[in-house]
This record gives C-alpha cells, structure tokens and sequence, in this order.
C-alpha cells in the first residue's frame, strides 16, 4: 500500500479481502465461513486451546471446532481405547452420551473416552429439561449442544428407531470432499440424540445437523 512492495495479483486480491472483511484465500486457512474478524477472534482462541494443553496439561474436556482436522483426533482417541482393553481397532465405533452439564463442572476426565463441546444445533434444539431433541424456538436458529461423552464400543448400533443420528459437520456448507485420507473435508462423525418419542425422521425432515463453526 505504501509503495516498499510491487504489488502482484496475489496481494491486490489480500488487499481487496481486508476491505470486504473476507479471509483472503492466499492464507493456509482451517474449514470455516467466518468473516475476517471473527475468524481472527476463532484463531486465537484455538491458539490459547492449543497453549493450554502444551503447558497446563490435558484438558477434561475438548473443544471439538478448535482441531484442523477433528477426524484425526477422533481416531487417536480409538486407537487409545484399542490399545488400553487390546481390541481390534477396525470394529470399535463411537457411542455417546449428553452431557446435561456446564462444561466447566466436568472437572475429571471420563475413565474411557472424551468429553467433547463446541456443537451447535441448526433445525432443532436440545431440550435440558427433558433431555432429549425439540423444535427450536421462535427467532432461534443456533442452539448450543451441551458437552457430549464419546465412548468407543466395539460394533456399536444405535436404535435408529429412538435416537436420531445427527451428522456433525465442520462448516454450514454441509457438503465436502473426499480427502486423500478417504474422510469427508466436512463431515465429522454422526452423534446419537433422544427424540423423546418423536420419530427420528422429524428431524431427518427438518435438516437438524450440528456444526463446529458457525457462519458470524
């Protein structure tokens, strides 16, 4: 801007991003929709996640949204789990469990396992008083999910017939690419829900999904 530098199509485009409050698409940059000033307040707080791990030690609960790629944290928390009980890797799957607690008073971590948080619910909301899936309210297009425990169990089911399975995604594009890894760029895992007797295809219907970043 100043003159020191020529400047490329590269830097005209940076430059142009800034004034739209866009993430510019030179920078290496994790799966989200955020403009530029919530993106930088969301890279902090993955940074300062990150330090505190580093320096205090294993957190009792995980932020889901902070990992780049959040599928590679979920399998090391399998191979844990394999290693710790000696099972074949390939047939544990995740069971879960909702947390109706404030992340802040699970202090201990699970003795198997992760508690994990950072989920928000578009199409639907969780009820904390019963405990299970509801319609969301008037003007309520997000709702937080309350921690959730993910327990590895070895050829797990759930009964589609009373939980829903909602998909966890990344972003609200809904929509990814399969990775050089063979996972999706977006899908994460799919988490079991109590429909409290409303049958799981209600919110099939309503596109009910959760996800790690929101777009603000």
């Amino acid at each position: 801007i100043k003159g020191l530098v020529v400047m490329s199509l590269e830097l005209d485009k940076m430059y142009n991003a800034f004034l739209l409050n866009q993430v510019p698409e030179l920078w290496p940059s994790f799966a989200t929709r955020k403009p530029l000033m919530s993106f930088f307040k969301d890279f902090l707080f993955r940074v300062e996640f990150l330090r505190k791990w580093l320096f205090e030690g294993q957190p009792s609960v995980f932020p889901l949204q902070t990992f780049f790629f959040p599928q590679g944290f979920l399998t090391g928390v399998v191979q844990r789990h394999a290693r710790k009980y000696k099972l074949p890797v390939d047939e544990l799957t995740f069971q879960n469990s909702i947390i109706n607690k404030e992340s802040s008073e699970l202090v201990e971590e699970p003795e198997d396992g992760v508690f994990m948080e950072g989920m928000f619910l578009e199409g639907a909301r969780f009820n904390r008083e019963t405990e299970t899936m509801d319609q969301s309210l008037p003007n309520q297009m997000f709702t937080a999910l309350p921690p959730v425990h993910l327990t590895p169990a070895v050829n797990f089911r759930p009964d589609t017939s009373v939980l829903f399975e909602c998909p966890v995604y990344k972003t609200s594009d809904r929509q990814g690419v399969l990775s050089t890894t063979g996972l999706s760029t977006n899908f994460v895992l799919a988490i079991t829900v109590p429909t409290g007797g409303v049958h799981p295809n209600v919110y099939i219907m309503l596109g009910t999904a959760a996800l790690l970043n929101l777009d603000e």
